[in-house]
């Protein structure tokens, strides 16, 4: 035997024995489940860079903003369809019911009305010169304002002949600022011009209301597709009737509404000028009554009598009851819940006596330190109407103990006031009933208003204002 064979033969059976144990590569090379790249590296989900960067800091973006910046914290949102006739009578029925109602309209009315507006009659010179108008405007100035204020203060300018222009006035004022508004209506009766008011309670739109050209009737205001008032609706005692804004012969305005407060552009009725504050003025009057009357009723105890746990529940003003009552001692019943004596205490002194029953005591309800007494109650909520009104409260309920500097900057702010209210309602009022009774002493050649009648045919404008 060769050598090499002798050799083969020895390692050849060791080798055929361990093969299948030392060569497991199939099942220990297992790289494809190790190696779990596709899994571990997760870098299309982990790079988020395009998100990350500062893509929320750049960019811009809208929401919807209705004024509430925390959900729920301003409450829904709210939008109001006017209730003109219940807003009116609620208004009135303050002004009957409240104190503070009254005294505030009142006072607003006597400073910004008072005993009426007087006219001063400024034409514009420079205008009228750039016209080719010239004229001597004194004269003129003095006989406009001599005639305007003698038919201005005599009952001739209503239409009931009962009251002058000035008490109509301070009627349309008030009626305006309680009721929301108040419609007048010029006429010319027998040679002279009257003016009527009528409660805005009467202007309603109802089943006869009938309109035509396009035109629109809203709350009893009839306007064109511009917005401007055509005819009004009313209805008294049951008739309807429409009247018309502007005269067909002239064109001017012969019918208008004075507004105490508008609410928004679209509406074509006034507001209350106390429609904000009315149901602070109702809790404030019944804290008033409530205080007043449990101050009433407190007031009406006079007298108690307390007894321990070892009384025997005879009052002490028994003696004195039938002395009073003529009667004798024995013949004045005494119980312990008190009754005789409170009817005899009653009977005698127009108070009440108390004659508690054994080991009980009548005490106040102590409200604790943190309620607000009356004054500060009362006067911080009239303080905030009449801010509403927009008339200082030292002004509004004549309470002038401030300081000099607080009472100058009241006074000031007041008299803005005064010039602005004047003017609106001048606008709203006076201006219509003056640009009607000026055309009709015109035509009557009772005023000669140089180049007016032309300008007003030819519609210059210019000229006629």
């Amino acid at each position: 035997m060769k050598i090499t064979d002798r050799i083969k033969g020895f390692f050849a059976p060791k080798i055929t024995e361990v093969q299948p144990q030392v060569e497991v590569q199939p099942q220990v090379e297992v790289q494809p489940q190790v190696e779990v790249q596709p899994q571990v590296e997760v870098q299309p989900q982990v790079e988020v860079q395009p998100q990350v960067e500062a893509n929320y800091t750049t960019r811009s973006y809208s929401v919807s903003f209705d004024g509430e910046k925390n959900i729920g914290d301003a409450g829904p949102i709210i939008h109001y369809n006017l209730d003109y006739d219940g807003l009116r009578a609620r208004s009135w029925q303050s002004y009957l019911e409240s104190e503070i109602s009254k005294t505030i309209l009142n006072r607003y009315a006597t400073w910004i009305i008072g005993k009426g507006l007087k006219l001063q009659c400024q034409p514009s010179k420079e205008t009228l010169r750039s016209e080719g108008i010239n004229f001597d405007s004194v004269a003129f100035n003095k006989l406009v304002e001599a005639r305007f204020g003698t038919w201005a203060n005599s009952n001739h300018s209503s239409h009931s002949n009962m009251v002058n222009l000035h008490q109509l006035s301070r009627e349309a004022y008030i009626n305006s600022k309680i009721g929301g508004d108040v419609l007048t209506v010029l006429r010319y009766e027998n040679e002279t011009v009257t003016v009527q008011n009528i409660d805005g309670a009467h202007v309603k739109s109802s089943l006869f209301t009938q309109t035509s050209n396009g035109n629109t009737v809203s709350n009893g205001v009839e306007r064109d597709g511009a917005g401007k008032h055509i005819a009004y609706w009313i209805e008294i005692d049951g008739k309807p009737e429409r009247i018309e804004a502007y005269s067909k012969e002239t064109g001017l305005r012969i019918a208008f509404l004075t507004y105490g407060n508008k609410y928004r552009i679209d509406n074509e009725r006034g507001l209350p000028s106390i429609a904000t504050s009315l149901e602070t003025i109702k809790k404030t009057e019944r804290y008033k009554e409530a205080t007043v009357g449990s101050a009433e009723e407190v007031g009406k105890i006079a007298y108690q009598v307390v007894h321990d746990a070892v009384s025997d529940g005879t009052s002490h003003f028994q003696n004195k009851t039938a002395s009073l009552l003529n009667a004798d001692k024995i013949q004045t019943p005494t119980t312990t819940d008190g009754k005789q004596l409170a009817n005899d205490f009653t009977a005698t002194t127009g108070k009440q006596a108390i004659n508690n029953g054994i080991g009980t005591e009548i005490k106040p309800i102590n409200q604790g330190n943190g309620t607000l007494h009356f004054k500060e109650f009362y006067g911080t909520n009239a303080n905030i109407i009449c801010a509403s009104f927009g008339i200082p409260p030292n002004v509004a309920f004549s309470l002038y103990n401030d300081s000099f500097s607080a009472s100058r900057a009241a006074t000031k702010d007041w008299e803005h006031t005064i010039k602005v209210e004047r003017s609106d309602f001048q606008t709203q009022y006076y201006n219509h009933i003056l640009a009607f009774w000026f055309h009709t002493e015109i035509l009557k050649n009772k005023i000669q208003a140089k180049g007016y009648l032309h300008a007003f045919n030819s519609g210059n404008w210019m000229i006629t204002e």
